[in-house]
């Protein structure tokens, strides 16, 4: 039976995660600028020629892919296109023709801010970020609402609480606030669905319990 101490560290290694796929991409994106580099600095107007949008889609993609090589190799059929698409759009949430897609467009002389805003709304970027942040979410499930309750020190109010109204959201929300200030305030309490405002105790700061 996982506990709550399991539930974040999964949430660490989740937030881990997202932080090294948005530092590779912002490396990868650096990478596509130094072959635009001219006399000391970065020449946009080189992407007006075919040949330099496609060395800034190539090295770009190349590291993004450079985590992920001995992955897409693996698979059936080992490197190619297809795989590599799969694994890139697993991981990042778009792919080298995603890239080549905003490199080819009128926006691509905007530098690395214009660039998240086209994958975070043009492509699968923000979903597999989601599903990575509520990956942890299924260790969460699993812990009865007693041991979310005793972390977040209230244990001694479990009589008059209603834990059929203790879902998944409760226990994630209840866990965040526990985690962020070290106690459960009655102004948090207040207008949840599984306590009633009569019985809002109040809570001292207590130490997480695990």
């Amino acid at each position: 039976m996982p506990t709550v101490a399991d539930y974040l560290r999964e949430q660490e290694k989740a937030r881990g995660k997202m932080e090294f796929a948005n530092h590779r991409i912002r490396q990868a994106y650096d990478a596509g600028l130094d072959t635009l580099v001219a006399e000391g600095s970065v020449n946009f107007e080189r992407l007006d020629t075919e040949e330099a949008r496609t060395a800034f889609t190539s090295t770009t993609v190349d590291k993004l892919v450079e985590p992920l090589r001995a992955a897409i190799s693996a698979m059936a059929g080992g490197y190619d296109a297809c795989n590599e698409a799969l694994i890139l759009n697993g991981f990042y949430g778009f792919t080298r023709e995603h890239v080549a897609t905003y490199v080819n467009g009128t926006k691509s002389k905007g530098g690395f801010e214009s660039f998240m805003q086209y994958i975070d709304e043009s492509t699968g970027y923000k979903s597999a970020m989601e599903i990575r942040a509520r990956a942890p979410l299924g260790v969460l499930n699993e812990i009865p609402a007693a041991d979310v309750l005793r972390y977040a020190g209230l244990e001694a109010h479990m009589g008059r609480m209603d834990l059929s109204k203790f879902g998944l959201k409760e226990k994630a929300e209840l866990v965040g606030e526990f985690k962020r200030n070290g106690a459960v305030t009655p102004n948090f309490l207040r207008d949840k669905p599984y306590i009633s405002a009569l019985d809002i105790p109040r809570i001292e700061v207590a130490p997480p319990r695990m």
